[in-house]
């Protein structure tokens, strides 16, 4: 259901962008939304189990370009194939009425993580459809209530949650799932490590 890319090189932010931003969808529920990824042709996609958390009518809203900007194609009939509490992942199924590709992105080995290696998100925060934000690894494995997380320094908001962390070869990296939220603190965002999503796959 997913694959992994041969070499790639490393690219600007603004040439990535253009090659996975219509493999990331907006992920609705009736009760809000969140990010995800498209890792199949025939519509396969990941997200978080939290936000689907606890839902049965989701929509997936995939952006392509046209000649006249960005088109939103909105799909309604998605079935869960598989979710995770524990691990906070879900596989999500698109179900088009006829028969469609989409674009995909390519999974990396968080084993080949470097400190300090530079990252960028891309979702759906607050809303605002495909925002990019962009940062470093500041810890490659951080253990968080017994979870391990890539720890970045990549600007995270609700709705940015189950969107992709990417280096920059355009390779998914991790998951964004949390982001600590206190009074002083900035830049501590977590992403769930694609070894995981494969694992859970």
């Amino acid at each position: 259901l997913f694959h992994e890319a041969d070499t790639r090189n490393e690219e600007s932010l603004d040439d990535n962008i253009k090659t996975v931003g219509e493999a990331v969808v907006l992920v609705r529920t009736p009760v809000g939304l969140g990010s995800g990824f498209v890792i199949h042709p025939e519509g396969y996609l990941i997200t978080n189990d939290h936000v689907i958390e606890g839902s049965t009518e989701l929509t997936v809203v995939v952006y392509r370009q046209s000649t006249d900007g960005l088109r939103k194609d909105e799909y309604k009939n998605i079935r869960i194939v598989a979710s995770s509490s524990l691990l906070d992942l879900a596989l999500l199924k698109i179900e088009p009425e006829t028969a469609e590709e989409f674009v995909t992105v390519p999974l990396a080995n968080s084993r080949t993580l470097t400190q300090g290696q530079k990252v960028f998100a891309v979702g759906n925060p607050m809303g605002l459809e495909r925002s990019l934000s962009e940062g470093i690894v500041a810890l490659k494995s951080r253990l968080l209530s017994g979870q391990t997380y890539v720890q970045t320094t990549t600007a995270l908001s609700p709705g940015n949650s189950g969107g992709p962390l990417f280096n920059l070869a355009g390779e998914v990296i991790g998951v964004n799932s949390l982001k600590v939220v206190a009074q002083g603190a900035e830049g501590l965002s977590f992403s769930i490590p694609v070894n995981q999503v494969k694992a859970f796959i």
